[in-house]
């Protein structure tokens, strides 16, 4: 910093270089004086000034902490709109889909199905966790014919269905906030699975077995007596695994009436 006095004169002078004498840093200490002394005198002289900026910068906040904002309030009408004209994404899979399918169960079944991630802690679906579109387990809807089936203690269990693809007519996915029409917990979407009619007269039985004790077996059928429909299926799967942890044992049944007016 450069500061210049009234009255005071100064003669610039420049170090070319140091001697090897031991007392040549002796002889530069009037001049590292004459500089410091000359910079203590700048500040004096800038301090008023400085403190007079000081003072204008603290007016200047003082004065916009002052100022008052109207108030602006921000309001959101809704629109009627007919809930079968609301826009969703739905994903089908039929019953011809499902009777080409290799797959043992509906939560392999729902592995093909885009958008959906299913997790599971064994084999042959046991104990999976689905979710949609990267939501969590806990954020999706499990239905049985439009009726909530979900566990609200835990998402975990969700898969746990009383009912085998035997017995299954079609599966919706519905993906996105359309889903909440099913539920509070269909953040991301909902599963809704439609079992055959009751009264169908039809009969199925399969029987699948494996290495190290795998077996599928099931029956299902449905007839009427009167005007009352009726559909059963009952199916059992099981293995003792391949290796310690990998046994499983499940068990479906799935009683489903309905009552034809004349």
């Amino acid at each position: 910093m450069l500061c210049l006095i009234k009255g005071a004169t100064f003669s610039p002078f420049t170090f070319k270089r140091w001697t090897r004498s031991a007392f040549a840093a002796f002889m530069s200490l009037s001049r590292v004086v004459r500089i410091g002394v000359l910079g203590l005198g700048c500040s004096i002289i800038l301090q008023p000034a400085l403190a007079q900026k000081g003072s204008d910068t603290v007016a200047v906040v003082e004065s916009v902490r002052e100022m008052e904002l109207e108030e602006v309030v921000v309001s959101a009408g809704r629109v009627p709109v007919v809930q079968s004209e609301l826009m969703r994404v739905v994903q089908v899979i039929s019953r011809a889909e499902i009777e080409r399918s290799v797959n043992a169960g509906i939560p392999s079944l729902l592995q093909n199905v885009r958008g959906v991630d299913v997790r599971t802690r064994g084999p042959k679906g046991i104990q999976s966790d689905i979710g949609i579109r990267g939501g969590t387990f806990d954020q999706t809807l499990i239905l049985l014919n439009g009726i909530n089936i979900s566990d609200p203690q835990t998402g975990h269990h969700k898969l746990n269905l009383p009912v085998d693809l035997q017995s299954v007519e079609r599966i919706e996915v519905l993906s996105g906030p359309g889903a909440r029409i099913f539920g509070p917990n269909a953040f991301n979407g909902a599963i809704n699975i439609i079992t055959r009619e009751p009264g169908e007269p039809q009969f199925r039985a399969s029987l699948t077995a494996g290495e190290y004790g795998y077996f599928v077996g099931g029956v299902s059928g449905g007839f009427a007596t009167g005007n009352v429909g009726h559909h059963l299926s009952i199916s059992r799967s099981g293995s003792g695994g391949y290796i310690p942890n990998t046994d499983f044992r499940n068990m479906h049944l799935f009683y489903r009436a309905n009552h034809r007016g004349e």
